[in-house]
């Protein structure tokens, strides 16, 4: 009879040590959906601030966001088309790249890039 308790008592506790797993990764992946989604929607914004509140300059800026997040810009004249063919449009064409990444170390990071066009004083033509 203790025997027959002895075992029903490591196969409970076998049983409650693989749904704990299961939960725990379950939580996990719930937790890096929601990083990688915060990621995006801030990617996506900053995207779409650029040549609106700040003017297309090549360069690359960086900042910080709440949540351990940081975002960096890369923009750089669009280089697709000859120089000659660059030169006649009455637009500068920009190739824009928006980072957000989170994590120390060897962490994660989205990207997004965009194609602009912007007057001579940098505001986005394609609105």
């Amino acid at each position: 009879m203790l025997l027959e308790v002895l075992i029903a008592a490591v196969l409970a506790a076998l049983t409650l040590i693989a749904v704990f797993h299961v939960y725990s990764t379950a939580f996990s992946g719930s937790a890096r959906t929601e990083r990688v989604t915060i990621a995006l929607l801030a990617a996506e914004s900053k995207l779409a601030e650029l040549g609106i509140t700040e003017a297309l300059q090549p360069g690359a800026s960086s900042g910080r966001l709440d949540g351990g997040y940081r975002w960096r810009t890369d923009i750089r004249p669009y280089g697709g088309l000859p120089e000659a063919d660059l030169a006649r449009l009455p637009v500068r064409a920009y190739a824009v790249e928006v980072t957000v990444s989170w994590g120390g170390g060897a962490g994660q990071s989205i990207t997004l890039s965009s194609l602009r066009l912007a007057a001579e004083d940098g505001r986005d033509q394609t609105r």
